[in-house]
């Protein structure tokens, strides 16, 4: 064989396992980097809660008429719900935290909610507590459509005023 055949072979070797072997580029990458994530602002949220629902009115279970005293269940409307997004949504779940112990409780949510709809939660005494003041109460709301989810959105309410007597 020929010095030139010899070269021949050995570069067609050389070039089967160049093209057998990996290119230079790559197929996954992993890279370390910071995420933020902020929540909208009320105005910009796809289902905002805003407690401007609450106009100040005290939340009450009573009613006294001289010495006597009845049963008379007062909920306020303590945050608006406004579905921002391009479908119908679902309140599935309202919770409230605030108070001691289990103080206030929902008495209303809006069900569904129409585009740019909106629509407020009223919470009202328990029952379960014998207590009156103001506290800061924060609502959770959980809703859904055909495309959408939200799980736990929440808003505060300030210097909510109550008056709450055991039943």
């Amino acid at each position: 064989m020929t010095v030139l055949k010899r070269l021949g072979v050995v570069l067609l070797v050389v070039g089967a396992l160049i093209l057998a072997a990996q290119s230079s580029g790559f197929t996954t990458s992993a890279a370390d980097r910071g995420v933020n994530v902020n929540a909208a602002a009320p105005e910009n949220a796809f289902l905002g809660l805003h407690d401007d629902g609450y106009a100040g009115g005290e939340i009450r279970n009573y009613e006294c008429v001289w010495f006597f005293c009845y049963t008379d269940e007062q909920p306020q409307e303590v945050v608006t719900v406004h579905n921002q997004f391009d479908q119908n949504v679902t309140v599935t779940e309202a919770t409230v935290d605030g108070g001691t112990g289990d103080l206030f409780e929902v008495r209303s949510t809006p069900e569904t909610l129409a585009p740019d709809g909106s629509d407020t939660i009223e919470l009202g005494c328990t029952g379960d507590v014998e207590e009156s003041g103001q506290t800061d109460v924060t609502v959770r709301v959980s809703a859904e459509g055909d495309s959408v989810a939200v799980d736990g959105a929440a808003v505060t309410a300030e210097n909510v005023q109550y008056d709450c007597r055991s039943n």
